[in-house]
């Protein structure tokens, strides 16, 4: 079986806190026994592929998100030049927010890459 890498962002998903009390409370309690270790690794067992769902609803196909934020903010620019009001550059400093938020999102994976080469 292929080892969990756990990703800090994964943590800002709003259902994370729901989905690890779910499945945390869904195996049998931790008591001090001889059998407390299987049971945290059953517990760990069952987290891992709910963290990778999670994984993918909020950060799949990031280079297709990625390019689709840049787009929006070139739109928006485009908006700003011929119309520069107000709501306009709010509008654009939002996607320029989404944009930078995405593209360090998908560094953050990559950095990872290029550690382990």
């Amino acid at each position: 079986m292929k080892p969990f890498k756990f990703f800090n962002h994964i943590a800002l998903h709003p259902r994370f806190l729901e989905v690890v009390d779910r499945v945390w409370n869904e195996t049998a309690p931790l008591y001090h026994s001889l059998s407390a270790l299987q049971i945290f690794q059953d517990k760990l067992k069952g987290l891992k592929s709910e963290m990778c769902g999670l994984n993918r609803d909020m950060f799949g196909d990031l280079p297709g998100r990625v390019k689709q934020a840049y787009d929006d903010l070139c739109v928006k620019h485009t908006e700003v030049m011929q119309n520069p009001q107000k709501s306009t550059f709010e509008e654009i400093s939002d996607a320029w927010e989404h944009w930078h938020h995405t593209l360090s999102i998908e560094d953050q994976g990559c950095s990872g890459w290029v550690l382990e080469t």
